[in-house]
């Protein structure tokens, strides 16, 4: 189960900001494939990386 906290919306918008600056190269390139097996496998990474962080939180 999900928590859910009450943050500020700067602090989760720089947050996402910081998450988006550290994609790997291999997900931002599969987003674009044309494959779409691989452009599943990178959107199943970015949903993980988003739910982790909505999980703990904005540092």
């Amino acid at each position: 189960m999900m928590m859910m906290t009450t943050v500020e919306p700067e602090h989760t918008a720089a947050a996402l900001r910081d998450l988006v600056r550290r994609t790997p190269q291999w997900v931002r390139d599969d987003l674009n494939a044309t494959d779409p097996m691989l452009r599943e496998r990178a959107e199943d990474t970015l949903v993980a990386m988003i739910a982790a962080l909505v999980e703990r939180g904005p540092s």
